[in-house]
C-alpha cells in the first residue's frame, strides 16, 4: 500500500474494486494540480487574497512539499472507461502554533479531553490539512475518505502530533461530516480570518 518516490513522498495506494488511485505529487503532476486547484479556487467562489492564495498557487509545491514537511496527494480514478482521471487532491503542510492562539488550542485541547502526549508549546510539531477538493463527478465513491485517510498517514510518519484544519459551515457539511468521522473535533481559531464567523476549525490527536 505504501511506496516510496522520487520526491520522498511515501503514500499510494490503489482501491482496485473501485479503480481509484492515491498517490504523492511528482513534478510532472504540475498542471493538473493547478487545474485541481483552480477548481477548487472557482468551486469556493471566495476571496482568498487573505490567505496568499496567488503566491500558493504560483509557486506550487511551494509549503506542501515534503522537504518542507508538507504532503500533496493526488486522486485519480476511472469515471468512464478504462483510463484514470484526476479527480482530487488534499494537500499538508506544517503549521507554526505561537502566542495567544497556542494557548486556545491548548485548552480547548484540555476541554475536549484530548490526551496530550506533550504540552503544546512552540516546540509541538502541528501541520494543517489545506485543499481539500473532489470533483463533483467522482464524488460519492469514497475519494475524500481515501485522501484524509492517506494524508494523516503521512502526517504521523513526519511526525506530526497534532492536524487541523478548517471549513466553511454552509459549504462543506459533507466533509464536516467526514472530519468528524475521521476523530476532529472542533477547536478554537488557530489564526485570524476575516470570514470566522463562516467557519468551523478542527484538531486531530496523531
Amino acid at each position: 500500500m505504501v511506496a516510496d518516490n522520487k520526491d520522498g513522498a511515501t503514500n499510494q495506494s490503489a482501491d482496485a474494486s473501485n479503480s481509484i488511485l492515491i498517490r504523492p505529487f511528482v513534478q510532472d503532476d504540475l498542471e493538473t494540480v493547478k487545474d485541481l486547484f483552480t477548481s477548487y479556487y472557482e468551486w469556493l467562489n471566495l476571496d482568498l487574497k487573505f490567505q496568499d492564495y496567488q503566491a500558493e498557487f504560483s509557486n506550487l509545491p511551494g509549503k506542501y512539499a515534503s522537504d518542507r514537511g508538507g504532503s500533496l496527494l493526488l486522486a485519480f480514478a476511472c469515471l468512464q472507461g478504462q483510463t484514470l482521471e484526476p479527480v482530487g487532491c488534499l494537500a499538508m503542510r506544517r503549521l507554526n502554533i505561537t502566542g495567544d492562539i497556542q494557548s486556545s488550542i491548548r485548552n480547548h485541547l484540555e476541554t475536549l479531553g484530548v490526551k496530550q502526549s506533550s504540552p503544546v508549546n512552540e516546540a509541538t510539531k502541528c501541520c494543517e490539512l489545506k485543499r481539500f477538493f473532489v470533483t463533483p463527478s467522482a464524488r460519492g465513491i469514497k475519494i475524500g475518505n481515501s485522501l484524509i485517510m492517506a494524508t494523516l498517514q503521512e502526517a504521523k510518519k513526519q511526525g506530526y502530533e497534532y492536524a487541523f484544519l478548517d471549513t466553511l459551515v454552509d459549504r462543506m457539511q459533507g466533509a464536516c461530516t467526514l472530519y468528524e468521522r475521521f476523530g476532529f473535533q472542533q477547536s478554537m481559531p488557530y489564526y485570524q480570518t476575516p470570514l470566522a464567523d463562516q467557519t468551523f476549525f478542527y484538531v486531530k490527536r496523531l
